[in-house]
């Protein structure tokens, strides 16, 4: 699974001093503020338009000179350039060209990131997670929030997902060296993140997906409610804080917490979520839900349950 930004972008970007480094290390533009990252897309470039700035070693990176363009005609030999992100241009005193900045601040959940919101996520992590005192070399609470993130979409090592997450960027001539660390370091910085960070950016990104009035019934929103249990790591700390369900003794495989979720049928989005030990009963977490988000059972929207749930008290706490 790639994670780096594919949506389009404009072929010719704004055009004042600063040049910008892509993933075949050509191209021109602005340079966004620091951290700010861009969509991608595809550039064409004349090939015979692109030359390679000389270096002390040789042959640098390949540039389009200013002042090129016009329009393509057929037959014509184009380079098809994937732009990564937009940053700006350091030239060394050998005229080795690098790209400015630090990859973790360029990385994105790519068509994901806009569900986030612009800005949600830095400052949800900013107030919530434990940065260090000094700047890590590899990683930044906001990577190590994406990268949460990521893990969730692609059943795969720590190392594999960053690796996918960071995407073609780790191709590119950094200014400041980078490489996807080692699995103790994403435990490291998943600690720091901590819980309440990723419940925090949880409530604030939850909600319908689909917007069309097609997908309502009679003017509503058809919403249910529903409990599941999932598995997690087979731990001495996750047996003590969710136990597990099948087995009066606690000896199955896994640890299985419980939860009950709030969706839309339209998209299959959740809404909300209450999860604790699997001998919390779904009626408990159900109540949990109502008491704690009682806007998630407002006006506008219907409600499916299966026989399990409801009864006069709870129906009673949703209506008033």
């Amino acid at each position: 699974m790639s994670f780096y930004p594919r949506a389009r972008v404009a072929a010719t970007p704004p055009s004042p001093p600063a040049a910008c480094t892509c993933a075949c290390t050509c191209g021109g533009g602005a340079p966004p503020a620091a951290g700010a990252g861009l969509p991608a897309g595809v550039v064409a470039v004349r090939a015979d338009g692109l030359v390679a700035t000389a270096t002390a070693g040789g042959p640098g990176a390949l540039v389009l000179p200013r002042g090129g363009g016009g329009p393509l005609v057929t037959g014509e030999l184009v380079a098809w350039c994937v732009v990564v992100t937009l940053a700006p241009a350091v030239v060394g005193p050998d005229g080795r060209v690098a790209v400015g900045g630090w990859l973790p601040d360029h990385v994105r959940l790519g068509v994901l990131e806009p569900h986030l919101g612009e800005g949600v996520l830095e400052e949800v992590v900013a107030a919530k997670g434990k940065e260090p005192g000094e700047r890590h070399r590899l990683m930044s609470l906001e990577l190590a929030a994406r990268h949460v993130l990521a893990m969730t979409l692609a059943p795969e090592s720590y190392v594999d997902v960053m690796a996918g997450l960071a995407g073609l960027l780790v191709l590119l001539p950094w200014q400041r060296p980078w490489q996807v660390p080692c699995s103790t370091v994403f435990t490291d910085w998943r600690r720091r993140l901590g819980p309440e960070a990723m419940r925090e950016l949880f409530w604030r990104v939850a909600g319908p997906i689909v917007t069309d009035d097609d997908a309502r019934w009679h003017g509503l929103w058809v919403c249910g409610v529903d409990g599941f249990q999932t598995r997690v790591p087979d731990t001495p700390a996750n047996r003590a804080a969710f136990g597990s369900s099948g087995t009066s003794d606690d000896s199955s495989p896994f640890p299985m917490p419980r939860a009950v979720a709030a969706t839309t049928r339209a998209g299959r989005a959740i809404l909300g979520a209450e999860m604790d030990a699997s001998s919390v009963g779904e009626q408990t977490l159900t109540w949990r839900l109502v008491k704690r988000h009682p806007w998630l059972f407002g006006p506008g929207r219907v409600y499916l349950f299966d026989r399990n749930f409801l009864g006069y008290h709870l129906i009673a706490k949703i209506t008033s």
